[in-house]
């Protein structure tokens, strides 16, 4: 029997997590994690591993065997944050999907929740939602950030729907805006969808 729940969870310092997530996104994706209790995590695009320490902290707080793959293929993980996730977190250095099947056999089976924060273009959501989907259990949840984001968003909507997934929504909507190219752009939110067989 776990006895997590009688032990606090230190809020501030998950919010202070250097990571490229809003508050309110930060907070969510650790809800996810305490809620789901998920022994397998996959975590598409990794970066600074900011999003990494939230969801470890998270499985840390489970007192269960959990484990975080993470796949990137350029991570830049700051000393802190492998000290602070490598009893835990897995790292597969190369692209997204191709690197998935690794990422599999380094958790040891299928996903319970998967976090994709990779290449933010409309076919590479689209090839890391059809790469991930044969590597998750029934029940997983495949949440993904920046899902305000015009390029996004568009293959999430055209992943509604579709055989297999269950629409769960906005976890956040949270937003943060973001010049690129001169141009003036959304950026945050996160939104889910259930594996459903």
């Amino acid at each position: 029997m776990n006895y997590y729940q009688d032990r606090p969870i230190d809020l501030n310092a998950v919010l202070n997590f250097d990571a490229f997530l809003r508050y309110a996104e930060k907070v969510a994706l650790l809800s996810l994690v305490m809620g789901l209790q998920p022994k397998r995590i996959l975590e598409i695009g990794t970066a600074k591993g900011g999003a990494a320490r939230v969801l470890v902290y998270g499985l840390d707080w489970l007192c269960n065997d959990g484990v975080l793959v993470c796949v990137d293929p350029e991570p830049s993980w700051p000393e802190e944050v492998k000290y602070s996730i490598q009893h835990r977190a897995k790292l597969v250095i190369g692209y997204s999907p191709a690197a998935l099947r690794e990422a599999h056999q380094m958790a040891g089976g299928d996903f319970n929740l998967v976090f994709v924060d990779g290449e933010h273009t409309l076919q590479a959501v689209l090839d890391d939602a059809h790469g991930v989907l044969p590597l998750c259990e029934k029940g997983a949840w495949i949440v993904f950030h920046d899902a305000l984001y015009h390029p996004v968003w568009t293959a999430i909507k055209s992943l509604i729907g579709k055989p297999r997934l269950r629409n769960v929504g906005w976890l956040s909507t949270h937003s943060i805006y973001h010049v690129e190219d001169g141009e003036e752009q959304t950026r945050g939110g996160l939104y889910c969808l259930e594996v459903v067989e």
